[in-house]
């Protein structure tokens, strides 16, 4: 049984015993911390959730996107099957809080860069502006602009600005 809930996440290559010429000294790979009198050994690791945030070795976040999607899916998914009718208005006080905070979650670390990662997300909006019968025969575009709804990436794409200045 683990007591605490240390792990070591090598962000780029990781070092080897191959790599002890760069350092000039051997390389340790079992590190251990001693913490309030009790010692344990500190385990390497290739993804790390903190904050709810999965990060791996790699920084491409792909798991962390995957996950989001899978969430925001479950939860358009529990509204469909609760509502049998489902007007602009409730929607949109549906899916601001939930579907699209779940999408949004700590994106400012995040971030998508791959396009495939972005139509992924944008697909799940894009599906649940489908959900409403009096605009699902509209473009996804008008339907957006009906609902008063900026798209994903516009909305990542303000938010950065807004950070940066």
């Amino acid at each position: 049984m683990r007591l605490y809930k240390h792990n070591i996440l090598t962000l780029g290559q990781a070092i080897t015993p191959t790599d002890n010429k760069m350092l000039g000294r051997p390389v340790i790979f079992s590190l251990w911390l001693r913490q309030y009198g009790n010692t344990c050994v500190l385990e390497q690791v290739d993804k790390e959730k903190d904050l709810g945030v999965i990060t791996d070795n790699t920084l491409s976040f792909e798991d962390q996107c995957e996950k989001s999607i899978t969430n925001a899916n479950r939860i358009l998914f529990t509204i469909r099957r609760t509502f049998m009718f489902i007007d602009e208005q409730t929607f949109l006080q549906l899916y601001k809080p939930l579907v699209r905070s779940t999408l949004e979650y700590g994106v400012e670390i995040w971030n998508p860069k791959l396009k495939r990662q972005i139509n992924k997300i944008e697909a799940v909006q894009r599906r649940a502006t489908r959900m409403i019968p009096a605009i699902m025969h509209l473009s996804y575009e008008d339907r957006l602009r009906r609902l008063g709804l900026p798209t994903l990436v516009y909305r990542r794409r303000r938010g950065a600005m807004i950070q940066t200045l």
